[in-house]
């Protein structure tokens, strides 16, 4: 592999870090909402709002990915949440 092809990867990686970071970031007050108010009713609306965007459809790909599986780890607790402690109280 060439020099510049190295070069090519690495700025490919990093860019990619950057994106994953930033969706992260986003995500961590979707997240958030979603614990406040026991509801997942919000969360995609809240994502493609503020996370999606068809000029940076890469970005936008990798953000989806995240959370859907964001999405199926919190899914359970906030249920939990919302139905089983609602009743205990």
């Amino acid at each position: 592999m060439s020099d510049i092809g190295i070069v090519a990867l690495i700025v490919g990686g990093i860019i990619v870090l950057i994106n994953i970071v930033i969706q992260f970031s986003n995500l961590v007050g979707i997240i958030q909402y979603a614990f406040a108010t026991n509801s997942l009713s919000n969360y995609w609306k809240y994502f493609f709002k503020g996370n999606f965007s068809a000029r940076a459809l890469i970005s936008s790909l990798i953000g989806l990915v995240i959370a859907i599986f964001i999405f199926f780890l919190i899914a359970p607790f906030v249920l939990y949440r919302k139905y089983i402690l609602k009743r205990n109280a």
